[in-house]
């Protein structure tokens, strides 16, 4: 199964007697690419007109910073840090699994940071699964997505 760190609160409350363990994403090939994962995450914003800019930046910069942010992660235990910092932390020498997948952050590839994501991330799913399941072929489904792509993003104009 290939999921994310969200199951390590889950499956050990919902089946207490599991015996589980995480990996890294698999490679393409022992000789070639890399372990890289679909990267997720919060994004923090300041609105260009807001009235308490400066203080927005101010708290920003802090929440991003590798002390509190291991205070979410171990809160939370799903999350993980973006601070390089963390990766010192204790807390992944006593979490074992928890560490996997900060390591699995040094490969992961983001998502462009575009108002229409969602909308393309649901193109691909649909172009995966006709692939995946048959329905289409491999270069079908995603010549398929990319004319959808291209006319989402042709919305917004040049």
């Amino acid at each position: 199964m290939i999921s994310g760190a969200w199951l390590l609160r889950t499956l050990p409350r919902n089946a207490p007697d599991l015996d589980f363990g995480v990996a890294l994403v698999p490679q393409p090939a022992t000789d070639r690419g890399t372990h890289a994962s679909f990267g997720g995450g919060e994004i923090l914003v300041v609105f260009r007109k807001s009235r308490h800019r400066e203080a927005a930046m101010e708290l920003a910069r802090f929440l991003i910073g590798a002390g509190p942010a291991m205070a979410v992660a171990r809160a939370e235990q799903s999350v993980l840090p973006a601070a390089r910092a963390a990766e010192r932390d204790p807390y992944f020498r006593d979490n074992p699994h928890q560490a996997v997948f900060l390591k699995q952050l040094k490969t992961a590839v983001f998502p462009p940071n575009v108002p229409d994501w969602l909308e393309i991330e649901d193109v691909v799913d649909a172009a995966l699964e006709e692939a995946v399941f048959g329905r289409a072929a491999p270069q079908e489904a995603l010549d398929d997505a990319c004319r959808k792509i291209d006319a989402l993003l042709a919305r917004r104009g040049p």
